[in-house]
């Protein structure tokens, strides 16, 4: 999952981590992508921000990993914007 958003409470954060939620329900781990500098910086932060959006992720299977180019292929790719044309190409 990428997000180039600052990861705090709000509804495009819930709907991210609701996303995160189904695919943890359907047995995946997930790894959420952040931009450099992004407020939430670790997986505590994410538990927090989600707990605090009333979404229930299992912390066992999540990890958040600053964005880099040489981000390797993945089964699934799941990317929230706000834009006419995704910011990142598709990788899955």
């Amino acid at each position: 999952v990428f997000t180039p958003y600052h990861i705090t409470p709000g509804g495009g954060e819930k709907y991210l981590l609701s996303a995160v939620e189904a695919m943890q329900s359907m047995g995946y781990f997930v790894t959420i992508y952040v931009r450099p500098f992004n407020r939430c910086s670790s997986v505590a932060d994410l538990m927090q921000t989600a707990s605090f959006l009333r979404v229930t992720l299992d912390q066992s299977k999540v990890s958040l990993q600053i964005w880099t180019d040489d981000v390797p292929r993945v089964h699934v790719f799941f990317v929230l914007g706000n834009e006419k044309h995704p910011q990142v190409a598709p990788i899955g």
